[in-house]
């Protein structure tokens, strides 16, 4: 009787189905840019899926399951059949939940707005909600060097006596995807004054991870540090541009014309302008078509990014606020929501390896060349407990 039993109604699988673990897939064979897909699954057997390095959505252990065969390159039938012999469905309802799940995260890796919240299990992360295992993101500035003429803040300059070597970053590069973190991007100072920018930047992509840079359009004139970083595997790319110097925006349309994706960064001057509508158009007729704002905290800064943020509508240009500009804390979502990402989201690696859990305040977590980033991850979370951030 029982083994009738156990035919008909076989028991729940042994808990989790999938190991847990990091995987990670590149989709570069379908139309448009290439695809990144991070899955992340916890002891538990439910999951984050992390697309494109930005969309970020916790499922549950069937969703995470179907999200981890496609990952690991299973047709619909062969995904089917694993699904309906370890939970216990018809062969029609896996294809059917099946299909679902791979339609939602083809249509989010398309960049399509759509919201799959109770979608099979799908739940879309609110920005910055909660504290996640690991970080989603670490910013590692490499250096806060300089090109001649120009100075990174006083505040950095005083934090960071030296940098680490080439392989102290490659280490903790391995360390961060042995940690579960899919997504770097090099900052600094200037990057791109660091020699071995695009080795680092080919080390992440040979671990899988998502790599970007932020480097001042001036930067990229010269075609051969783009080409390099092309070269390498970059995936992105934030270019600081000034709408008033020529050189800032031949440098951007450069970017722009290669096959990294690529967003402007504008720091805008507090002060009211009337041209604020010609220079975003300056910015525009580079081609780009995303962009991030910051102000410096001075008096009129406010009024400043809410001018630019109606203007930048009215130019066609997409608005993105996520990405990492060093020591550039007021943008627009702080304003809106009073948010703090660095606590809910990503680290900072300073050049001696200090991890800041704000670039603001300088509070030193701990250094990469000693602590681990689980320990560095949880001591952000308890200062964000501590301060309600």
């Amino acid at each position: 009787m029982t083994s009738i039993i156990h035919r008909l109604f076989p028991p729940a699988p042994a808990k989790p189905v999938v190991p847990p673990g990091l995987y990670h897939r590149m989709q570069a064979d379908l139309p448009g840019p290439p695809r990144r897909l991070h899955l992340r699954v916890e002891p538990d057997g439910r999951g984050l899926l992390i697309v494109n390095a930005s969309t970020v959505l916790h499922m549950n252990e069937t969703a995470a399951a179907h999200a981890w065969l496609l990952i690991q390159g299973n047709s619909e039938d062969e995904a089917a059949k694993w699904m309906a012999d370890r939970f216990r469905l018809s062969p029609g309802r896996a294809m059917k939940d099946g299909r679902l799940v791979r339609d939602q995260i083809e249509a989010l890796a398309s960049g399509e707005d759509i919201d799959p919240v109770v979608v099979m299990g799908m739940e879309r992360a609110q920005p910055y909600a909660g504290h996640p295992k690991s970080p989603y993101r670490l910013d590692l500035a490499l250096t806060y060097r300089m090109p001649a003429g120009q100075a990174v803040g006083t505040l950095a300059r005083r934090r960071a006596k030296r940098e680490l070597r080439m392989d102290q970053w490659l280490t903790f590069l391995d360390h961060a995807w042995d940690s579960g973190v899919p997504h770097v991007v090099f900052v600094g100072g200037e990057p791109t004054l660091r020699p071995d920018l695009a080795a680092l930047v080919a080390h992440a992509e040979g671990l899988g991870q998502v790599s970007g840079v932020v480097t001042a359009g001036e930067r990229l004139v010269a075609a051969r540090p783009l080409d390099r970083l092309a070269a390498a595997g970059l995936d992105h790319l934030l270019v600081v541009v000034d709408p008033r110097r020529p050189r800032s925006l031949q440098g951007l349309r450069r970017a722009v014309a290669s096959d990294v994706f690529c967003a402007a960064h504008w720091t805008l001057d507090p002060k009211p302008t009337t041209s604020l509508p010609v220079q975003l158009r300056k910015i525009r007729d580079t081609g780009v078509t995303h962009i991030s704002l910051s102000a410096p905290p001075k008096p009129g800064h406010e009024k400043a990014l809410a001018s630019a943020q109606q203007a930048l509508a009215e130019a066609g240009l997409t608005l993105i606020w996520d990405l990492p500009v060093p020591f550039a804390s007021t943008n627009p979502t702080r304003l809106e929501a009073g948010l703090a990402p660095e606590a809910g989201a990503w680290l900072y690696v300073e050049p001696d390896g200090d991890v800041v859990r704000s670039i603001e305040t300088g509070e030193v977590l701990g250094n990469v060349t000693r602590d681990s980033i689980a320990g560095l991850w949880r001591r952000a979370g308890d200062l964000a407990r501590v301060r309600g951030n």
